[in-house]
């Protein structure tokens, strides 16, 4: 972000996606940042905001995170601040020194500051288009209904499912081959006909062609490879996330 009172200069991309910018250099008023856009606003413009794309100049000014009923920003000058957000939304704020201690304090409660285990099911997050989605814990949750909080709920195993290359790359490493992605690609390349699912091939897909998916060339070529990963995989999935009640079915068949 940059500078309260710093000079800055539009340039090419800039004077193009604002012709208003005319001037060889402006003055910033302040300047903050939502989700992954950072605005500026100028002396000159004090109504207006600009992508600071549009601009060169001297960037990396202090800031402030703030938190608000619908989630967080951050800004250069609090004065401001009533601009952005009206005063009963803002929950708190704090100079920040660096990025790392920004992401500590939005990672906390955004109500009473305690920290968050996100590992618990149905989190409940202030969200909007902003800079961070805000975790409340549960007893905030519960005593403050005039906040605008969603629930996130944990991803289930359906949802998530097997990265196969990944895992494969982890199986070689266990085993000592760390090259066996590389010679499981080769050997589908070897053995396929080479085609991009032109419409001559249109047997070229998921479940047509068993060198289209990896987890289907090593169910076909490398059952054992396919079922330890298999295995492995889901047993860290079982840890990390629940399970649907579509695929507790499925298993108990």
């Amino acid at each position: 972000m940059f500078v309260p009172g710093s000079k800055v200069t539009a340039g090419d991309w800039g004077r193009a996606e604002y012709p208003q910018l005319t001037a060889p250099n402006y003055t910033v008023l302040f300047s903050y940042m939502t989700d992954s856009f950072t605005w500026v606003v100028l002396e000159e413009f004090p109504g207006l905001k600009f992508n600071d794309n549009a601009f060169d100049g001297q960037k990396g000014a202090p800031f402030y995170a703030v938190k608000t009923t619908q989630g967080g920003f951050l800004i250069t000058d609090i004065k401001y601040m009533p601009r952005l957000v009206p005063d009963s939304e803002v929950l708190g704020f704090k100079e920040m020194p660096n990025y790392d201690d920004m992401w500590k304090y939005f990672a906390g409660c955004a109500v009473c500051g305690i920290r968050i285990d996100f590992s618990l099911p149905e989190q409940g997050i202030l969200k909007s288009g902003d800079m961070v989605a805000l975790p409340v814990c549960p007893l905030c949750r519960l005593s403050s209904p005039g906040l605008n909080i969603h629930i996130l709920k944990r991803r289930t195993q359906d949802e998530v499912g097997i990265d196969w290359w990944v895992e494969l790359d982890l199986y070689g490493e266990e085993t000592g081959n760390p090259n066996l992605c590389d010679q499981i690609q080769q050997e589908i390349d070897a053995r396929c006909d080479a085609c991009e699912g032109t419409v001559e091939r249109p047997d070229c897909s998921p479940g047509d062609c068993p060198y289209y998916l990896v987890e289907d060339y090593l169910a076909l070529k490398h059952m054992d490879i396919y079922r330890a990963i298999k295995q492995k995989a889901e047993a860290r999935m079982r840890q990390q996330y629940v399970d649907s009640p579509e695929g507790m079915r499925k298993r108990a068949d």
